[in-house]
């Protein structure tokens, strides 16, 4: 006999690793394999519960999923270009599911893909023209010991859409005569000498931006710089300072004022001169205007496309705004720096939407369970995340604790699964913003039992009553134990086989019932003590079944003898004993009890009580004058009753049965012979009284 144990879908898939890392370059082709997820599943028919199947279940950015694919089995490809400064990170969760039955188990992991940058792109100008001026006269006065002036006449911007030092740019000018010089990391041009009177005519020189990337790349169209030689008259307004700084808060919407302090004015109060402003680079997505007369900037009012500006969409802006005097249509030029800055404006966002895992009740105090994470969009300490555990209804969680700061969550007292076998708590994060922000995910952890305590029966002693007629596999009774590691189904109980039981009984192994095995006689013994033997595999307890088997009308009577003979004088006086009889039955109660019957001559002269109660003999006495035997229940003797008179020698042969109280009677026979004895008690009698006419002869 085999007997195949079919596989229950009871263990859930873990990943490997709760989370998996991974790099691949920008310029990777399309289909390329990245990485791949493993997962396995406890459970032993992997064919019909640990098919897993794997699939993407969410993405922090929904753009993810359309450059990655994961296949069934757990590798992960490129499907799509990438590209580092579209976005550098990908983050993913990853769910396992085992398609097991009746109902699948699913787990979850996550993916965090790095993009790594490629030197692809060359540095480009903000502006294909830059404009400055310096006067002469007034430009000697900037020019150091050195004959090197210290003041920026314009500073030329480029921007490099790689990373690092991909994206690290130097400026060099084409063509230098000499007058110039630029400062190769910030693109700031000074004069390189003193300018004199004859030197009135604009400069236009040619710069250069190239990125230190290796190949380095460079700047596909160079930027002109026009510089303006002006004399003393044909000054421009000069701004009130050398550059300005503003800090922009996001997310904020369209009109919000970024500077109130961009202005620019003459020295010579006494010319009245109309100033306007302009905003002439760097203005990415027209994020930003100016009022022309008062030189505030402001968040542009007709954005439609980019809506409010925010932290996580761009850090800065680098605005080149110009300040032209409408009469003599002289300019200056500065840069406007907006530092945008990150307001706590995001929740922290856990990358599962629960959290769930199983673990065995004798986890040792301080075992990693199970990690959480979450994700905050926001920076700085806005985008610090700290994890604390809450109170829930099903658990305080005060039997874990939780780090801090990485979420990890351990055991901090002892588990007992006949305790509580679920565990269900929230654990917050928390960002380190003012007000913070936070999200709650939770936690459901199942406490696996282990074999730790032994069974225990209901009761220490059981009674069974049985009839002897019960047919094989009968059933006797039930006897029950309760084990606090397990159901009632997962313990094994057996018969431990006594001398006197003989192997008549056994347990259904996994009810806690006894049948019949063999055949019963009460006769043959009447009560059994089987101990009962319960066993979880590791522990057992015992328990003792006191079974009295009922009895049952399966014996005849017997008598003693099969032939009784007796003999009694004729002038025997009243209640002589004259003869006893003795039966037994094996039987007892109703089957056992025994009554008597007379036949044969005379038998209709007697007198018989049927009544034994018990007695196993019945007693026969004289009734009649003539002959009467009486066979009495209760002493098994034959008494004389009367005065017997003797006649011709009388011998009385009689039949005595002995008959059960059984619901199907059964009896047995034996002949009783009884001689009369003659007494003298008779004179003799003459026939006549008298005799006449008798002659005698002589």
């Amino acid at each position: 006999i085999v007997i195949r144990i079919g596989d229950l879908n009871d263990h859930r898939p873990e990943f490997e690793e709760p989370v998996y890392e991974g790099t691949v370059l920008e310029n990777t082709p399309v289909g390329t394999r990245v990485m791949q997820v493993t997962a396995v599943d406890g459970d032993i028919d992997l064919d019909r519960n640990g098919n897993m199947i794997y699939r993407i279940w969410s993405s922090i950015h929904p753009s993810s999923q359309d450059l990655f694919r994961i296949t069934s089995d757990g590798v992960i490809y490129t499907q799509g270009n990438l590209d580092r400064e579209v976005q550098k990170e990908h983050i993913f969760i990853i769910e396992v599911d085992d398609q097991g039955s009746p109902s699948s188990l699913q787990s979850y992991c996550r993916v965090v893909i790095t993009i790594g940058d490629v030197n692809e792109h060359p540095p480009r100008f903000t502006a294909s023209r830059y404009s400055g001026h310096v006067t002469v006269g007034v430009a000697d006065e900037s020019v150091g010991p050195d004959d090197m002036a210290s003041t920026s006449i314009v500073t030329v911007r480029a921007s490099d859409q790689d990373m690092g030092e991909n994206a690290r740019i130097l400026y060099f000018i084409g063509n230098d005569d000499g007058r110039w010089r630029i400062n190769s990391a910030t693109g700031e041009v000074f004069s390189a000498r003193r300018l004199t009177a004859d030197s009135s005519q604009p400069a236009l020189l040619t710069v250069q931006a190239s990125d230190i990337g290796n190949p380095a790349l460079s700047s596909s169209q160079n930027a002109q710089v026009i510089i303006n030689i002006l004399q003393t008259d044909e000054a421009p307004p000069k701004f009130s300072k050398p550059h300005y700084n503003s800090i922009l808060y996001t997310p904020t919407g369209n009109g919000a004022i970024v500077s109130q302090e961009v202005s620019a004015h003459y020295t010579d109060s006494s010319v009245q001169h109309n100033i306007t402003y302009s905003i002439t680079g760097g203005n990415i997505g027209s994020a930003f205007s100016i009022n022309p007369k008062t030189g505030v900037v402001t968040v542009n009012r007709t954005i439609t496309t980019l809506g409010n500006l925010d932290f996580e969409q761009r850090t800065n802006y680098r605005l080149q705004v110009r300040a032209r005097d409408a009469a003599s249509r002289a300019y200056s030029d500065v840069q406007v720096l907006i530092q945008v800055v990150d307001i706590n404006d995001n929740d922290p966002i856990f990358i599962q939407t629960s959290y769930t895992k199983s673990l065995p009740e004798n986890t040792r105090v301080g075992t990693e369970v199970v990690k959480v994470h979450a994700v905050d969009l926001d920076s700085g300490s806005f985008g610090a995340i700290s994890y604390s555990i809450i109170q829930s209804p099903t658990s305080d969680g005060g039997q874990f604790l939780i780090d801090f700061d990485t979420g990890v969550i351990w055991t901090a007292s002892n588990l007992d699964a006949e305790t509580q076998q679920i565990m269900e708590f929230v654990v917050r994060a928390t960002d380190g913003g003012s007000p913070a922000k936070y999200s709650d995910v939770t936690v459901t952890l199942s406490v696996e039992d282990v074999n730790d305590n032994p069974p225990e029966f209901e009761k220490v002693n059981y009674e069974f009553y049985i009839s002897a007629e019960a047919s094989y596999q009968s059933f006797i009774g039930k006897v029950t134990a309760i084990d606090p590691d397990s159901s009632e189904t997962n313990l094994v109980y057996s018969i431990r086989q006594s001398e006197n039981a003989r192997g008549k009984f056994v347990s259904l192994s996994h009810m806690g019932v006894s049948i019949i095995l063999k055949p019963l006689d009460r006769e043959e013994q009447g009560h059994y003590d089987l101990t009962i033997i319960a066993t979880d595999g590791l522990h057992s307890a015992t328990s003792v079944v006191s079974v009295e088997i009922g009895d049952i009308n399966d014996n005849t009577p017997k008598c003693s003898q099969l032939w009784y003979e007796g003999r009694v004088s004729e002038d025997a006086p009243t209640h002589t004993l004259l003869l006893r009889v003795v039966s037994t039955d094996a039987d007892i109660s109703e089957a056992g009890r025994i009554s008597y019957q007379l036949s044969g001559t005379g038998s209709n002269q007697f007198n018989l009580d049927p009544r034994t109660e018990n007695k196993t003999y019945c007693t026969i006495s004289i009734l009649h004058l003539i002959y009467c035997i009486l066979c009495k229940w209760d002493t098994g003797t034959l008494i004389n009753l009367a005065i017997i008179n003797f006649y011709n020698n009388i011998i009385i042969i009689m039949t005595s049965q002995a008959i059960d109280d059984g619901a199907e009677r059964m009896s047995s026979t034996a002949t009783l012979h009884l001689q009369i004895l003659d007494v003298n008690d008779n004179p003799p009698i003459f026939d006549q009284n008298q005799y006449v006419n008798i002659c005698v002869k002589q």
